[in-house]
């Protein structure tokens, strides 16, 4: 599985978490709002973006892929 970006990474880069977490809500707000979560990305979404939050392959359609 390809994971294009974790959280944490950028949290251990120093950066605020706080600003990590509303990059990470953004992010998935606007790949739903482009249709292009797929179920499993919807309930990540759904479920709450925090500082586990993680972006993977499996999180995404096949329009990405």
């Amino acid at each position: 599985m390809k994971i294009y970006d974790k959280a944490v990474w950028q949290i251990d880069g120093d950066i605020p978490s706080e600003l990590v977490e509303n990059h990470f809500k953004m992010t998935f707000k606007w790949l739903a709002k482009n249709n292009l979560l797929s179920e499993i990305g919807k309930e990540e979404l759904d479920e709450g973006i925090d500082c586990e939050a993680s972006l993977n392959e499996e999180q995404l359609t096949n329009q990405l892929l």
